[in-house]
């Protein structure tokens, strides 16, 4: 058998025009406004509830007021039967780590957010979002 100069070409070419699996198929791709509320007992403990800017970008996820306590970029799996559940962890040298489990439905993203406090204590808040909106 023999390869024609043009196809090989081509092949190469079209490796570079596929979509990548696991971000053509991203429904969390792009900004999000979330509230976040603190469950009973993180309330008690003193925490307070928020909002913040999140941003989903090519497999990554970042929170602007997040980022000023230490919680940088990291990259986020996608997960169920629709690629409609996200986890991610986030390390803050001196505010400890968050735990995130999400869920889209609809034009809604909401889940778990688990606070693990450089103490060991842990506050547990909900959050909840749509499309990003820009606040005044």
């Amino acid at each position: 058998m023999r390869w024609s100069w043009l196809a090989c070409p081509a092949m190469a070419l079209s490796l570079f025009l596929t979509p990548v699996p696991a971000l053509a198929g991203d429904v969390f791709e792009g900004a999000w406004t979330i509230s976040f509320t603190p469950d009973n007992n993180a309330e008690s403990a003193g925490a307070k509830a928020f909002k913040d800017a999140a941003l989903f970008h090519n497999n990554e996820l970042s929170f602007e007021a997040l980022a000023m306590y230490g919680f940088n970029t990291v990259a986020y799996a996608l997960q169920g039967d629709n690629q409609d559940v996200f986890t991610a962890n986030m390390t803050s040298q001196t505010q400890g780590s968050l735990q995130w489990v999400g869920r889209k439905s609809g034009g809604k993203v909401s889940g778990l957010l688990v606070w693990t406090k450089p103490d060991g204590s842990t506050h547990r808040y909900t959050f909840s979002g749509g499309a990003y909106e820009q606040q005044e």
